[in-house]
């Protein structure tokens, strides 16, 4: 997935007295891995509504509606990890 940077979030500053670029961009690195894959592991939660329609007719798209939020905020920390790694990457 392509992104752009979001000038909005507060980026570190690399200097002499703070984390060193090669820590900050091993860990956010590390960090977005695991995140990629936990969303992966929720995406493939089996949803359907056959496990909605008892409670009521409108309660599977309730639960498809918040599902969308879920993954809306948790593309929101995917952009925030990934803007800070793609920050950190040393220009060539």
């Amino acid at each position: 997935m392509e992104t752009t940077p979001d000038t909005t979030i507060p980026l570190p500053t690399i200097h002499r007295n703070g984390t060193s670029r090669k820590t900050l961009t091993k860990e956010y690195g590390e960090a977005l891995d695991a995140f990629d894959s936990a969303i992966s592991k929720i995406r493939n939660i089996q949803f359907h509504s056959r496990d909605y329609y008892v409670k009521s007719d409108t309660a599977f798209e309730e639960a498809k509606a918040e599902r969308e939020e879920i993954f809306r905020q948790l593309n929101y920390i995917r952009e925030y990890l990934l803007n800070h790694y793609t920050h950190l990457e040393p220009e060539l």
